[in-house]
């Protein structure tokens, strides 16, 4: 995933967006245990991002930098509303499924593409502050005594690629 091509695959927000949009550092990522790249923007706060590969129905990613060619890169605009939650709280973030602390959840809104973006519409979910869902869901968790880890966390996998697929399907979608 370059630069120019996270710039280009923004699909809910202008070009100026995508002109002035802070990139992390690409350079530092380690793809093989990413399934998308989130991250805040470091001049405007109250903005994230999420790109990833989304691929045709059926077929498979192999991670969040190589695809079998026929995946199109899709990169969302995020907004981070203003507060946090209470500290005393628990939340799910509906990417990974995990259950946390609330104050590391966060909700997160995403303009629609296209005319209903424009007219004001968006779509919110609740995700990892942090945006590590593709490291939270590869952790073994110490009470985890299956014989064949390999595909319960190859199923969590599947699991967060589906909702990935399916909250930037709202935004895409024009209802």
């Amino acid at each position: 995933m370059t630069e120019a091509i996270i710039r280009s695959s923004l699909i809910n927000a202008g070009d100026d967006i995508a002109a002035q949009m802070t990139m992390p550092g690409l350079h530092e990522i380690m793809w093989e245990s990413r399934d998308f790249l989130g991250w805040r923007d470091a001049r405007a706060p109250q903005r994230a991002y999420l790109c990833y590969w989304r691929e045709p129905p059926g077929a498979t990613r192999v991670r969040a930098d190589a695809t079998s060619g026929e995946a199109t890169p899709v990169t969302l605009m995020l907004r981070v509303p203003n507060g946090r939650p209470r500290a005393d709280r628990l939340a799910i973030c509906a990417l990974c499924g995990t259950q946390q602390p609330a104050q590391q959840v966060r909700l997160f809104t995403a303009p629609k593409s296209g005319p209903a973006g424009e007219a004001g519409s968006t779509v919110g979910t609740y995700l990892c502050d942090d945006f590590s869902c593709s490291l939270t869901i590869r952790a073994t968790p110490a009470h985890e005594l299956q014989a064949d880890l390999g595909s319960h966390i190859q199923r969590r996998i599947e699991r967060l690629r589906a909702r990935l697929d399916g909250f930037a399907g709202y935004v895409i979608s024009s209802e």
